[in-house]
């Protein structure tokens, strides 16, 4: 890979295809949620409509703020009362530097990355996005 390239490098080159991206539908109760959070050792979920489109995340804090203010009615509500609606997400041909910008400015651990139609197509981590910006601006060793 070049330097031009590597400096370049796109977000569709980072998503991993058999990575198992945790989603719950818009249509899940709180119970659910939570049933799938403690089943994926997760510490949130990102929700989608019917077609696949990405139109939120439900968190952990989510779940336990519509407990403590409902109490236990709140285990059959959907989620859609509870997520976050206001995500920011990247496409696919977005730079990991892009990337990294958006999560800096906004104070963000994951960034969901959808095509130009809003359908959900991964997940990045911080951690993810900051190997690659590592692996970009560290010059490869040279054998001899």
């Amino acid at each position: 890979m070049t330097n031009a390239a590597k400096n370049n490098l796109r977000l569709k080159d980072l998503l991993d295809q058999e990575r198992e991206v945790h989603v719950v539908s818009e249509r899940s109760t709180v119970s659910e949620v939570i049933s799938v959070i403690k089943k994926k050792h997760a510490t949130s979920l990102l929700v989608v409509d019917e077609d696949g489109n990405l139109s939120g995340l439900i968190s952990e804090h989510d779940v336990v703020g519509a407990i403590a203010d409902n109490g236990t009615d709140a285990l059959f509500d959907p989620i859609d009362a509870y997520m976050t609606l206001d995500l920011f997400v990247c496409t696919p041909e977005e730079t990991v530097e892009d990337a990294l910008r958006l999560m800096a400015d906004h104070k963000i651990r994951h960034l969901p990355v959808v095509d130009l139609s809003g359908h959900l197509m991964g997940f990045l981590s911080i951690l993810e996005l900051l190997s690659a910006y590592q692996r970009m601006h560290t010059p490869a060793k040279k054998e001899g």
